[in-house]
């Protein structure tokens, strides 16, 4: 042991600290140590040593040396080969481990041990730093190191750390338990359990992944999907239904959950009456409209299908279609084929009762030319060519609504004509009914032929004063220019659309505060020969020629009345270029 240092009987970095301040402080130190010596060496020893170290001090009271006493515990021969038998079981049980264990001093990062597998994951690393071999590109201890997470305040074991780590020589995940044992010299060492985890993370990436493709396919779907509790609760709701049925429909998991039966768009539904369907295990088809607060009302598609397991009933799958859009096209096809297959008829007719009106009046008109002026048959044969006049601006009126008659289309000056039109109207109009005009100074050019578009405008008006009379009201005519995409005029409540492209619009709006109109008259109001009026005050052609005109220049027309509050018509005119 000669020319050995003290700190060559011990491992401990913390006893050598010890050792040091006893020493420093004149006293006496006693420790267990280990010399450390070249294990293959003849002289190494087989077992630890007491060491008792007594300071030596000088006349003058300073320390000039000490006596070092070592003690040596010696261990029986079958105590070594029972010892050596459980170290060989030990690493017999560690090298059996798919996991990677290795152990390593927690102040000098020196690998103490590695078992089999570590050596064939990572390589041969007893003797070697930890973080040199076990990760790359590092220049000094992991940033990630977990020893100070091991040993207490106290300076005792923690808990074991436990937590997953991508390492950076083998590019695979591990599970890592990492914890504080105590080692063969007595210091506390960090011993770490890695388990290979890299298809569990492949498998749960790719989990995460079809669940996000899933999310987001469910989210995106223009169909609405809701998930439903065996106690018809809310569980799930995508976009579509939530724009549907509100956002309430996807409070969160830690709020209380929404009975569908208690949203109110959902009420017409029937609620416990048409989902018990679905516990009974039966399927759901049927549309119905949803009436909402804000907003026209949507006709909706519903379908819905329980969810059976072992246990029965565990809930249901709601699908909803917005089908508001369809109906009102619907709606729009089958008076489009009503109107055309009406004109076809009125226009074989017009034609035929045209020619015997011209043959009658031509006759009536030489009756009364050879009839004396003082003949009282005179007067009646002047009112049977005025009947007969009537019935000529009527056939007129039929060749317009079946597109027969020629439309002569120019840029004309709206304003103008609609100053016009109110003129005509004006002059039969009671003077319980005021008129108030809104119309911007600049307007879009509109295209159309000015005579029938007059003829329209006479007629929206002339129906205005008429459902005012007699107690009276206010006739109110607004004219803007107006910048809408197709769709949105497409849309518009109560809507009848021709071809529309344009982005560009006169909006016009004929709006009374007459009786109005209940839902049953509003179907029919675009019908040919459908009018509300008694007998002799109207002939039902003027908004079936309005519909008409107003599709041909490629616009939109669209009714609005309430019983009682009024009505409002609204012409959309495409801009010129957009015809």
């Amino acid at each position: 042991m000669v020319g050995k240092c003290l700190w060559d009987f011990t491992l401990n970095i913390e006893m050598v600290a010890l050792l040091r301040e006893k020493l420093e402080a004149g006293e006496m130190a006693a420790c267990i140590g280990l010399p450390h010596f070249d294990k293959n060496s003849p002289d190494h020893p087989e077992s630890l040593w007491d060491i008792t170290i007594e300071p030596i001090h000088h006349a003058s009271g300073q320390m000039e040396s000490f006596l070092l006493t070592g003690k040596e515990r010696p261990v029986s021969a079958k105590a070594s080969t029972e010892n050596q038998g459980d170290h060989e079981r030990l690493l017999t049980i560690l090298d059996s481990l798919e996991a990677v264990v290795y152990v390593a001093d927690m102040n000098t990062y020196e690998v103490l041990y590695v078992n089999a597998a570590g050596v064939r994951i990572l390589g041969e690393a007893v003797g070697k730093t930890c973080w040199k071999v076990f990760q790359s590109g590092q220049t000094g201890p992991c940033e990630f190191c977990t020893n100070g997470k091991l040993i207490t305040p106290q300076g005792a074991p923690a808990e074991p750390y436990i937590w997953e780590f991508r390492n950076t020589v083998t590019n695979r995940w591990f599970h890592i338990v990492d914890r504080a044992i105590q080692w063969v010299d007595g210091r506390l060492v960090r011993m770490e359990m890695a388990f290979d985890i890299t298809e569990r993370k492949e498998m749960e990436e790719k989990y995460r992944e079809l669940l996000e493709f899933n999310n987001n396919l469910l989210e995106k779907a223009p169909l609405g999907i809701a998930a439903l509790d065996k106690d018809f609760n809310v569980v799930y709701a995508n976009h579509e239904i939530r724009e549907i049925l509100g956002d309430s429909l996807n409070p969160g998991p830690d709020a209380t959950r929404v009975k569908i039966t208690a949203l109110k768009p959902f009420q017409p539904l029937g609620g416990p009456q048409d989902l018990s369907r679905l516990a009974e295990g039966s399927t759901l088809s049927f549309e119905r409209m949803l009436r909402q607060d804000i907003g026209m009302p949507r006709h909706v598609s519903v379908k819905g299908a329980p969810i059976i397991n072992s246990d029965g009933f565990n809930g249901a799958i709601l699908m909803m279609q917005d089908i508001t859009e369809r109906r009102a096209l619907e709606t729009r096809l089958v008076q489009t084929h009503k109107m055309e297959a009406v004109g076809a008829l009125a226009k074989g007719v017009a034609h035929d009762f045209n020619n015997i009106l011209h043959s009658m009046m031509g006759l009536i008109e030489l009756a009364r030319l050879s009839t004396p002026e003082v003949n009282e048959s005179r007067n009646y044969l002047k009112q049977a060519l005025t009947a007969g006049q009537r019935a000529s601006d009527l056939i007129q009126q039929i060749l317009t609504f079946s597109q027969e008659r020629v439309f002569e289309y120019k840029e004309i000056d709206l304003p103008a004509i609609i100053e016009t039109a109110l003129n005509e109207v004006k002059r039969t109009m009671p003077p319980s009914i005021s008129v108030k005009t809104i119309m911007e100074k600049t307007i879009w050019g509109i295209y159309a032929d000015p005579l029938i578009l007059m003829q329209v405008l006479i007629s929206l008006f002339s129906n205005a004063i008429y459902a005012m009379k007699p107690n009276g009201g206010e006739l109110a005519v607004t004219l803007i220019s107006r910048e809408m995409d197709p769709e949105s005029v497409r849309i518009q409540p109560n809507v009848l659309a021709g071809a529309v492209r344009s982005n560009f619009y006169a909006e016009l709006t004929v709006s009374d505060t007459g009786c109005g109109m209940t839902g049953e008259v509003m179907e029919r109001i675009f019908e040919p020969f459908f009018t509300t009026k008694p007998l002799g005050e109207g002939n039902g052609m003027g908004l079936a020629i309005a519909h008409g005109v107003i599709l041909k220049l490629n616009g939109a027309i669209a009714v609005k009345s309430n019983p009682g509050k009024g009505t409002s018509v609204t012409l959309y005119l495409p801009r010129t270029g957009g015809f």
